[in-house]
């Protein structure tokens, strides 16, 4: 029998996605819709409910205890069905994990043959964020922050560490041998303040004009260098193998730690529980051994 007062399962996943993309526009990018479409779909559910499901508070969209309350009945509706769908389908050897984009980039994308041959059967599904995952989505995510998260499961697989990294073909052509070269040659930036910190590191007073290029985070400012237009700063050990291919290197050893760290994180109701286990304990191995070589790798010798 149904009851015209039940939200549908469509308006559920609406709000849900306008709490976790913080407006309507954003929302209805994600799910293929205008945003008109969403705000209609939010207006029938507060039709049918009988109360406000969002407000606008200093032009940002704020949702109510209601709407974070059916938020999570969907992410909770949303999960449960999948792993039912998983079980139907036979699919037990299958996971989704989130990683950072230099770690699911290049350092990952050289790694799984060795992957495959170390979880062999099993399905890895990867994500690459930038923002913080949601473990209610995925079985295993990589987060990088000063301090392990609060409340979860979590293993230390690095500390961030920072150098100078820009293409081969750059580093020829301006003869780069010491650091104190980088005074004078275009710098690309994604926070001024690491550029300011590692120059301090190197014992050198950083340069009083703006970096040539600002980019939005670290990994675009790594394309911009690896096309050759300047010099960025990289986390040594997630580039690793990006810098033994040789489209970036590494100019000199001096390195800057941020204080910051890598952890892996995991749900303790993943889709399985076994996969997830073998798919971390292989990146925790995969790290440490790289950490064990001191993977530091310069222009003349890259590690792996």
């Amino acid at each position: 029998m149904n009851d015209p007062t039940t939200p549908s399962l469509a308006e559920l996943r609406a709000v849900e996605t306008i709490c976790r993309r913080g407006g309507f526009t954003p929302a209805g990018a994600e799910l293929g819709v205008s945003r008109s479409a969403v705000s209609q779909q939010v207006s029938r559910l507060e039709a049918k409910l009988g109360r406000d499901l969002f407000q606008r508070r200093q032009g940002r969209i704020q949702p109510t205890r209601a709407a974070s309350a059916l938020a999570e009945a969907y992410r909770a509706a949303a999960d449960a069905l999948a792993k039912a769908a998983s079980v139907l389908a036979g699919d037990n050897g299958a996971i989704c994990v989130s990683l950072p984009r230099s770690l699911a980039g290049p350092w990952l994308a050289v790694r799984f043959g060795r992957m495959a041959r170390t979880l062999p059967g099993l399905t890895i599904e990867v994500h690459a964020d930038r923002a913080s995952p949601d473990l209610a989505r995925v079985d295993a995510a990589v987060i990088v922050d000063t301090a392990a998260p609060v409340g979860e499961n979590a293993r230390l697989l690095y500390e961030e560490r920072l150098t100078p990294l820009c293409s081969s073909i750059f580093m020829a052509e301006h003869r780069l041998s010491d650091p104190a070269d980088l005074t004078y040659l275009p710098l690309i930036s994604h926070n001024w303040a690491l550029w300011t910190a590692w120059f301090e590191r190197a014992k050198l007073p950083a340069p009083q004009f703006a970096p040539s290029h600002r980019l939005a985070d670290t990994d675009l400012a790594l394309e911009a260098a690896a096309e050759g237009h300047g010099v960025a700063l990289g986390c040594v050990l997630a580039r690793s193998r990006q810098l033994a291919g040789g489209k970036l290197v590494a100019p000199f050893d001096l390195e800057l730690a941020t204080g910051r760290r890598a952890y892996v994180t995991w749900s303790d109701d993943s889709r399985d529980n076994a996969a997830t286990s073998a798919f971390i304990d292989w990146l925790v191995q995969e790290i440490a051994a790289l950490e064990q070589m001191h993977d530091r790798p310069t222009a003349s010798e890259a590690r792996i």
